[in-house]
This record gives C-alpha cells, structure tokens and sequence, in this order.
C-alpha cells in the first residue's frame, strides 16, 4: 500500500512537470500564451474555490505586478464576449435614466443619474471567477447596437464602439439618443496587473454624459471617472469579481458632486452634495447611500434622516440590446469576430474553444509583423485622436464623420426579429 502511494506520487509529480514545461515553451511568444487543459476545468460553479485551486497551476509563473493585457487567458475564465460588448452593456439606458431625462432640478437630476450608473455597475459583478473575464479585443475591432425607447417607437439609443490601440488596450465609444439630445461618448484604458491571489483591472479615462436641461435649456456634461475591478480568490480563499475603487460624479454646469467608494467588490457607499446657493464654495451633502449591489442599496435623505430602498436588484428592470445576426455582421464586429470560440463556451467544449481562439490570436499576430514589415500605423475607422491625447497614459478619442455616417447607415437599415433579442 506504502509503496502504491509512492507511484501514484511520482506520477502526479511527472504529469506536473511535463505541465511546467509546456507553460516555459510559451514564455518567448508575444504576447504570451498560457496553455490550459480543458481535462482540469472545475465542474463546480457555486463559488470558484476549486477553479482557484486549478489556476494555481497556470498562474505560479507569474511574478507579483505582471501586466495581464498582453497574455492570453485560459478558456476557464472567458466570458463568452468581447470586452466592446461588455462595455456596452455597462451604458444601456435604465428607469432611472428617462427620470434624468425629465427632470429639471439639479438635485434629483444627480440622483437620477446616480442611481442609473449603480444598477449599470451590477453587470460587473459575479461571486465566481469562471467565465467573468470579457474577450481581449483584437485591433480595430467593431461593436454595434441599439436598446429601444419605450417613450418613442422612432427613437432609440445607438451605441458605436471601436478597439483604436491594442498595445496598450484602448477603447472608444459613442451613444447617442436624438430625440432625448443625449449623448455619452469617452474612451479607456484598460490595464490588468497579477497582484498574487488577485488580479486589478483599471480603466483610465472618464465617461461623459452630456444633456440638455428640459427646463433651463443649458446642456449640462456629467464626467465619471474610470473604474478599477478586481478578482479575488485566485489561489486561495472564496472567488469573487467586482468593483474596489473610489469614483467621482462632477456636472460643472451645476456643481453637482457625487462620491462613491466600493468595496469587497459588491458593497458600495456615497454620498450626493450641491453647492449652497447662498454660499457656492460650500457644499451641502443632501444624500448618502450604501449597501450590497447584489441585494439593496439604502438612500439616507439627510434633511429627514429617513432611509429608503433605492437599488434593489430582485426589482430591476433592464432593456435588452438589439443587433444583427451574426451572418450579417461586417468582418470586424465583435460576435462575427469571436463567434467560434462563444460557440465552443456555449456548447461546453473548451478544447474547440482554446483552438479557434488560438486562430484568431496568431492571425493578429501575422498582421502585426506584416504591418511592422511595411512600416504602416494602425488607423482606427470611426474616431479620432484629439491633441490631448496620450494613449499610453491618457487617451482621448473622438468619434469622427465616418462615425456618424456609420451609425445614419447601420441602424436604418438593420432589421431584426425577436431572435435577435440577447
């Protein structure tokens, strides 16, 4: 029996090596790949401790403070979709936001618009690891689609977005709404560093949300800062994905100013002040709020300390996104792009899924030595580079002409059918 023990030991620790060995042959390749076998995926969902303990495997190769946007990861943890479409589900219009539209005063209109982000942010958040982590978008990668108006069956929100740098990873957005004279545009930059048992995802780059006041008519501009994200359980402890930055809400029109703070990536905090009217350098905290985004988030109203439900989730409603089918999709749209290795996720097949995304990879990186052979630059399609830009540490693209054509010709023509329903 003793010496049963010791062969099955010796076996383990051979079949270990031999993993070791491959994940070295990969270290020269840029960017790096880290090979994963399909045979070790975690059968259990509940809470990701043994997918954590799987990662372990992969991950030992990595030093504290490794940049993540340039590796390759295991199938284990894709999501299914491209980081563009990820980005457009976090702006999909809410209740909360055609309150915003409506309202007049500068202190509900800051609330509103508060509590639309807070049920935006809950698309963040998951209590595993597994299939959390959106698709690298390949250079120049497009996403397009639209949520209707339930206020109007001409109006809707059309949302363009474009991967315009890949080293380091940016991404540009536009959403417009014309009957509501909306519009929220911006673009980030996306950075994942290996922190030991976690992993930090920082966007950097505000999100602004311009829209003219119904009553005052002065269009007023919102700008949220960046958000930092982060998994936690990697090797050890409960798995768990979500948000753990500071964050600030400013409106310069009207002074508005909101804090938020979240914490062990589902729990959130804040506060909604205005300047005093009789003294504009002083700021009167008239809200604050906190609570659990995966159940209920308290408001304080601080002039009747009365507190109230404001975020519920089990109440939440949300629009779906609408866009063409797959086969009708332009050669660089998010799903045609990624469609086969979504297919081999959703099948349950992470071996077909490792192969086409192993294609897709080694095709950019063809393109990326004949582009370098050449001597030619990438330029992205439907928005710009302002002159304050730096994108390695400050992008600021714009949407362009070509742009707004894109979005005049995609959407008048796209038509779809309940199928088409995400």
């Amino acid at each position: 029996k003793h010496t049963h023990k010791q062969k099955k030991k010796k076996k383990k620790m051979t079949l270990k090596g031999a993993r070791d060995a491959d994940l070295r042959k990969e270290e020269d390749i840029y960017p790096k790949e880290i090979t994963f076998n399909p045979i070790l995926r975690a059968k259990e969902n509940s809470n990701g401790k043994k997918a954590s303990s799987v990662l372990l495997t992969i991950l030992k190769n990595l030093k504290i403070g490794t940049e993540l946007t340039g590796m390759s990861s295991p199938i284990l943890l894709d999501r299914g979709l491209s980081t563009l479409e990820l980005n457009a589900d976090g702006r999909k219009p809410t209740e909360s936001l055609f309150k915003f539209f409506e309202e007049s005063d500068p202190l509900l209109r800051a609330l509103h618009f508060t509590r639309h982000l807070l049920v935006n942010f809950v698309g963040f958040v998951s209590l595993r690891l597994e299939r959390t982590k959106p698709f690298n978008p390949i250079l120049g990668e497009q996403f397009f689609t639209y949520w209707e108006d339930p206020t109007d069956d001409e109006a809707k929100f059309e949302c363009i977005l474009e991967q315009v740098s890949h080293h380091p990873p940016v991404t540009a957005y536009y959403i417009r709404n014309k009957k509501w004279n909306y519009e929220n545009y911006g673009c980030h930059r996306s950075s994942v560093v290996f922190k030991g048992n976690s992993i930090e995802l920082k966007n950097v780059g505000p999100s602004i949300v311009a829209h003219t006041n119904p009553s005052t008519l002065v269009r007023e501009e919102y700008t949220v800062d960046g958000i930092t994200a982060e998994g936690v359980g990697i090797i050890f402890g409960a798995a768990a994905f979500g948000l753990t930055s500071k964050s600030i809400i400013e409106c310069k029109q009207t002074g508005a100013h909101v804090e938020l703070k979240f914490s062990k990536q589902h729990h959130v905090k804040g506060k909604i002040k205005l300047p005093d009217p009789n003294n504009p350098k002083k700021m009167i905290k008239h809200y604050r709020f906190s609570g659990d985004l995966l159940k209920v988030i308290e408001l304080e109203d601080m002039a009747t300390k009365k507190k109230t439900p404001w975020v519920e989730l089990s109440k939440l409603n949300y629009f779906h996104k609408i866009m063409r089918k797959v086969a009708d999709q332009e050669d660089l749209e998010s799903r045609k792009v990624w469609h086969n290795v979504r297919y081999g996720i959703l099948k349950d097949d992470d071996t077909l899924a490792s192969e086409q995304k192993h294609i897709i990879e080694e095709h950019q990186r063809d393109l990326r030595k004949q582009r370098e052979k050449d001597s030619t630059i990438f330029t992205p399609k439907y928005f710009t580079e302002t002159d304050q830009s730096d994108v390695k540490k400050y992008p600021d693209f714009r949407i362009n002409s070509e742009g707004l054509k894109k979005i005049d010709s995609y959407f008048a023509t796209l038509e779809v059918d309940d199928d088409d329903l995400d």
